[in-house]
């Protein structure tokens, strides 16, 4: 999957069904402000997971996201892809994938 302007759109349209299904609709605040006014970034972020620390494995278990930042106070989420169903057919996740605690 890359990033386009087509890529931004599925995930805003799909992440705005998922709160409406969620929240019954309405506005999607930032946890610390309140602001309602989100931006998306042109790309996508992936969280490595790490079974055991200090040590820093590349590779293996990951969770493809996409973040969003609140406008007002730069508070960052990630969103994974998996649930909001944007893993392309052929593509397999380790983790993030639509489950049944996805809806």
């Amino acid at each position: 999957m890359n990033w386009d302007e087509a890529t931004a759109q599925d995930f805003i349209k799909k992440l705005e069904e998922a709160v409406k299904r969620k929240r019954g609709g309405g506005d999607f605040p930032c946890p610390l402000c309140t602001n309602n006014e989100w931006e998306v970034p042109p790309g996508f972020t992936i969280s490595t997971l790490q079974s055991e620390l200090p040590n820093l494995s590349l590779g293996g278990p990951s969770i493809p996201s996409i973040p969003i930042i609140c406008k007002n106070c730069g508070f960052l989420a990630q969103i994974a892809l998996g649930p909001l169903g944007m893993f392309p057919k052929g593509e397999k996740a380790m983790l993030g994938a639509q489950s049944e605690h996805a809806n």
